[in-house]
């Protein structure tokens, strides 16, 4: 509540207030009165209680009203805004600290070293995996890791495989192709996916399961180049230590 609106509730305020000091004056007038009379009057309890919550409520009323009034006539805070030069609000240092390529973060480290005598590719930040390179025969390798769920089950990952390389093939040739290998000491599936013309594109895959991740291995090329790799990636998987 404002002053303004504080000094229009006076008149009723002053009204309350001698509305219940009349109230008050006639009850103690009609007291007096009734006790010159001969037999003596005694109000009996329930008048007396109403009479004094009557005037108990007033002056409830009245407090409450006068509290109110002054309360709001307290200044109202004033909202004080402040303008922070462009030189001194720090964005521009941040800016410039996120754009200088010296100032970005490090990669996670790598799970699995690189094999000799190959190169470690970019991984692709929308999947966790590890590429590494090497020409062979003038055509290049790519042996990958990729973790995804245990859920991930063998022949629809082999089924996928044989699309890459445009081969098909049933649920009973995949698993009359697949063979078992160990890898870090575990019993693992391996499919190799060679196709008749030399020139078509070969995988040689592997899944390895350890606790809730399977670990996918994979040998990708030409046909000639992935078969002169074939050994290289063998010595490789028994070398490594999944996570």
């Amino acid at each position: 509540m404002s002053c303004r609106e504080g000094q229009g509730a006076i008149p009723i305020l002053n009204r309350f207030h001698n509305l219940a000091i009349a109230h008050r004056t006639c009850s103690i007038n009609a007291y007096n009165w009734l006790s010159t009379i001969h037999r003596p009057f005694k109000p009996t309890v329930p008048v007396l209680f109403s009479i004094s919550k009557i005037l108990v409520s007033a002056s409830l009323v009245v407090g409450c009203a006068v509290f109110v009034l002054f309360a709001g006539c307290k200044e109202e805070p004033q909202i004080v805004t402040h303008r922070i030069p462009k030189s001194q609000s720090g964005l521009e240092d941040l800016r410039n600290e996120a754009a200088d390529p010296d100032n970005k973060s490090e990669a996670a480290p790598a799970k699995f070293p690189t094999p000799d005598g190959w190169t470690r590719g970019k991984s692709n930040p929308m999947f966790p995996t590890e590429k590494f390179l090497k020409d062979f025969d003038g055509n290049e390798v790519v042996l990958s890791i990729m973790s995804l769920p245990a859920s991930n089950d063998w022949e629809s990952n082999v089924q996928r495989w044989l699309g890459q390389v445009g081969m098909e093939k049933s649920l009973a040739e995949i698993k009359s192709m697949t063979t078992q290998v160990p890898v870090d000491g575990k019993s693992s599936s391996k499919v190799r996916l060679l196709a008749d013309d030399s020139d078509s594109q070969a995988i040689v895959g592997i899944m390895a399961l350890k606790r809730n991740t399977a670990w996918f291995i994979k040998l990708m090329g030409e046909k000639a180049a992935v078969e002169s790799a074939e050994s290289e990636f063998d010595a490789y998987v028994d070398s490594i230590k999944l996570p």
